[in-house]
C-alpha cells in the first residue's frame, strides 16, 4: 500500500493510460517517504511511478518508464528503468540506480509508520530519458544521483501488442507520495532543482500549463500540510 495525504492506505492509483503518454523522451518526477523498510525483501523493489504498454512471452511487463525505490541491505535506494522487448519477445531491463554505499544516495524512512503528518519530511526523485542521446538520468532532491547509455537499438517502447497497458502510482510501495509529474520532454537538472518545491509551496495557484507536462498528481486535495524535500546533497 501508499499513503495519500491524508494519511489513507491505498493499494495504488490507476491512472487512464492515453496516447500522450507514449513517450520517446520523458522527465518522471515524484516525492516519497517509505514508512516500512520491512515491506520489501532484500532486492526486491516498489513503483512509484510505471507506464506498462504489454506482456512479454518471459512474463515480464514491457514499460515505457518506471520510477521506483529498491531495497539493498538494510536500505532503500532509488532506482529508474524501462523493460523493451527483444526479438524473441522476451523483456529486456535497463536502468539505473543508486548506491546504497553513499549516504547521500539512501532513502530515509519515516520513523513511525503511524504519523499520518510524518516530520521526517519527503524525498523528491526525477528521472530522464533522452532517446535522441541514449541517456537515461537519475536525480535525488535536484542533484545527479547517477546515469547511464543504453544502446541506440534498445530503447524505451513507447507502445506494445495486445490490450495490456497501464499507468499506476504507488504499486507495491508502503509510505507516502506527493506531487507526482510526467512530462514529455528531458528537463534539465536546473530545471528539476528549481520546480521541486513549486507545486507544494504554491498550492492551488500552481500553473499546469507549463511546456511539456502532460499530468500533474499533487495528492494533497485534502490540504496536508506543505512538506519542503530537503537541500541538494
Amino acid at each position: 500500500v501508499f499513503r495519500d495525504e491524508l494519511g489513507a492506505n491505498l493499494a495504488y492509483l490507476d491512472v487512464a493510460d492515453r496516447s500522450t503518454f507514449r513517450l520517446a523522451d520523458w522527465t518522471v518526477e515524484a516525492k516519497v517517504l517509505p514508512t516500512d523498510l520491512e515491506s520489501l525483501a532484500d532486492g526486491q523493489s516498489a513503483s512509484i511511478l510505471r507506464r506498462v504498454v504489454q506482456d512479454t512471452a518471459d512474463s515480464k511487463l514491457a514499460a515505457n518508464f518506471e520510477l521506483r525505490v529498491t531495497r539493498v541491505g538494510t536500505n532503500l535506494v532509488p532506482e529508474v528503468r524501462y523493460v523493451y522487448v527483444d526479438d524473441a519477445g522476451n523483456g529486456q531491463t535497463v536502468s539505473v540506480r543508486g548506491s546504497a554505499s553513499q549516504a547521500s544516495q539512501r532513502l530515509p524512512v519515516a520513523d513511525d509508520v503511524n504519523d499520518p503528518y510524518p516530520t521526517k519530511g519527503l524525498t523528491h526523485l526525477a528521472a530522464t530519458c533522452d532517446r535522441a542521446n541514449s541517456r537515461l538520468v537519475l536525480y535525488m532532491n535536484g542533484s545527479v544521483v547517477t546515469d547511464g547509455k543504453f544502446a541506440a537499438t534498445n530503447r524505451p517502447p513507447q507502445s506494445g501488442k495486445g490490450a495490456r497497458s497501464f499507468v499506476r502510482v504507488g504499486e507495491g510501495f508502503t509510505g507516502f507520495v506527493d506531487d507526482v509529474r510526467v512530462w514529455s520532454s528531458v528537463r534539465s537538472e536546473e530545471d528539476i532543482y528549481n520546480g521541486m518545491e513549486s507545486i507544494s509551496n504554491t498550492m492551488n495557484s500552481t500553473s499546469t500549463n507549463e511546456p511539456g507536462l502532460l499530468a500533474l498528481f499533487s495528492l494533497n486535495d485534502g490540504g496536508w500540510p506543505a512538506f519542503e524535500v530537503k537541500g541538494r546533497a
